[in-house]
């Protein structure tokens, strides 16, 4: 999720299973200083003026967007995007609610469809859970309506692609 689209109200996860909650966003719309930091090994980290100052939470950049574009076909991808798509969410929320359980959502279908591509020859024998990578764009949407990191993403292998694949709560395989 990108930073602008938070809300105030929000719940994000911190690092240590506890919740944090968006009390206020605005965009300045003014010059300012700004710095392009990477942390190698990091995704999300906290940046202070000073010891005195309130910590901001800042990611690295997502390089998933990064690379072909994929023709995202019914036939290859089944439901996929329409189920667990960046688009989904309301869905998604709908559904975790009404049926009490966790749910998988990609955030960017480009990145989750070159990601399936790329691990399709790791389905031979059956489903897959596969480790996520650092820094993936997927989340898991709670019965509650809270998100929460995705731990893993299940590939179910069909004849033409896949049946299935969303982002899972659980460990890989």
């Amino acid at each position: 999720m990108d930073a602008a689209d938070l809300l105030t109200g929000d719940r994000l996860l911190n690092d240590d299973g506890s919740w944090a909650e968006v009390v206020s966003s605005e965009v300045l719309a003014e010059p300012l200083r700004a710095y392009n930091l990477t942390v190698e090994g990091w995704h999300t980290y906290f940046v202070a003026a000073n010891v005195d100052a309130a910590p901001v939470w800042v990611h690295n950049t997502c390089d998933w967007t990064i690379g072909p574009v994929v023709a995202i076909s019914k036939r290859k991808f089944n439901h996929i995007f329409t189920n667990h798509g960046q688009d989904a969410t309301n869905f998604i929320l709908h559904r975790a609610a009404g049926s009490g359980k966790p749910m998988g959502q990609f955030l960017d279908d480009q990145a989750a469809a070159r990601f399936i591509i790329a691990n399709l020859d790791k389905l031979h024998n059956g489903a897959k859970k596969l480790p996520i990578p650092d820094g993936f764009p997927a989340r898991i949407v709670y019965p509650d309506g809270t998100f929460g990191p995705a731990r893993s993403i299940t590939l179910v292998p069909s004849r033409h692609g896949v049946t299935t694949a969303y982002p899972n709560w659980e460990l890989p395989d």
